[in-house]
């Protein structure tokens, strides 16, 4: 082998090491755990068909009577969210170019409308343990799959701007709005977060009473690599596979996500990237927001950087409540009994506040 030939040889095999090493690095932002990606889905959480749910599919209509057909009443009882003595509306809105999948729940005479935003992969199937918990109180809850996950459609996982994440916001409230109970308040996770706190600074009316952020998104962990990482490997890659990051103590939840046939693909787009650095440039420029903000942090999160994001919102942010749970990780409404009995009273006293 010839000197060149070699060199030739050691500078493509250092390009692919780096270049791994920087997929790594990058991939920390996601969490994730192995799942299979067929259409039709089924373990020993049940089964439903995602082609089907997604056909059979009406305009989203709280004002008239609702019957799913059986695919959709298996996508219910799949993820939990189908409750007795509940009226449940479902259906698809447009937003845009997007086709969102959303649910309206009515218990008896509600005092007021929750709207809930998930998190990254994340979906309206993912939160019934605060949906149930939002019910129990009395409250309406209106949810939506954001753009790209759960049901919705939209290039997956990923968003041009995270401006078009609250303008899906703006869609549901201006379509439904009419329809739910006031006062309107909103409980937020992770990206959700983000995306409450862009609305909180772009929206020229609030329509938010109180406004609760869980585990808000602004760095996520390990961002400085991360991000270092990002520049280079953007120049090679479109996606980034999702890296497996424990995010939860229950292990049931997690056994559940690994089977969760809504978070199978394994990507972390980089355009997803180029939304959430941009924005991260953008905030630093908003003023002061004026509206009081509850934020619950679980103190063992791996998934952001929570120390800095609570810093960060409570220069940000004129009254920020601050409720810290020990031990508890970043799916904060999945986690272990304890986290959420002691989560779900912090939301109760503040709400009745």
């Amino acid at each position: 082998m010839t000197l060149l030939m070699l060199a030739r040889t050691q500078y493509r095999l250092s390009n692919i090491l780096y270049l791994l090493i920087l997929l790594t690095a990058v991939s920390s932002i996601a969490v994730c755990v192995q799942a299979s990606s067929p259409e039709f889905h089924e373990n020993r959480f049940g089964h439903f068909d995602i082609g089907e749910v997604k056909n059979e599919m009406v305009p989203l209509n709280p004002s008239e009577e609702y019957s799913p057909p059986a695919s959709t009443i298996d996508y219910f009882n799949y993820y939990g969210i189908n409750f007795n003595d509940i009226r449940h509306f479902f259906g698809s809105f447009n937003a845009g170019d997007n086709v969102i999948a959303a649910h309206i729940y009515f218990p008896a005479d509600p005092k007021g409308t929750i709207f809930l935003m998930h998190g990254y992969y994340d979906h309206a199937g993912i939160l019934k343990n605060v949906i149930r918990f939002c019910l129990k109180q009395g409250f309406a809850v209106a949810v939506y799959d954001l753009p790209g996950h759960g049901l919705s459609t939209g290039e997956r996982f990923s968003i041009n701007d995270f401006s078009e994440y609250v303008d899906v916001l703006n869609f549901f409230v201006d379509l439904y709005g009419d329809h739910l109970p006031e006062p309107f308040h909103l409980i937020s996770h992770s990206t959700g977060a983000a995306i409450a706190y862009e609305y909180l600074n772009t929206s020229h009316t609030i329509i938010f009473d109180k406004v609760i952020f869980l585990a808000p998104l602004v760095h996520h962990s390990q961002w400085k690599i991360s991000r270092a990482g990002y520049y280079l490997a953007k120049l090679f890659v479109e996606k980034l596979p999702r890296r497996k990051r424990i995010n939860s103590s229950d292990p049931s939840f997690i056994e559940f996500v690994k089977n969760d046939p809504l978070q199978s693909q394994m990507i972390l787009p980089i355009k997803f990237l180029d939304a959430l650095y941009a924005w991260d440039k953008r905030i630093r420029k908003y003023k002061t927001v004026l509206k009081p903000v509850m934020i619950i942090q679980g103190s063992n999160d791996v998934i952001v950087d929570w120390k800095y994001n609570v810093n960060f919102l409570g220069k940000k942010i004129e009254t920020v409540h601050l409720r810290m749970i020990k031990n508890a990780n970043h799916q904060l409404v999945n986690e272990n009994p304890l986290v959420k009995s002691e989560l779900f009273k912090f939301i109760e006293q503040y709400l009745e506040d």
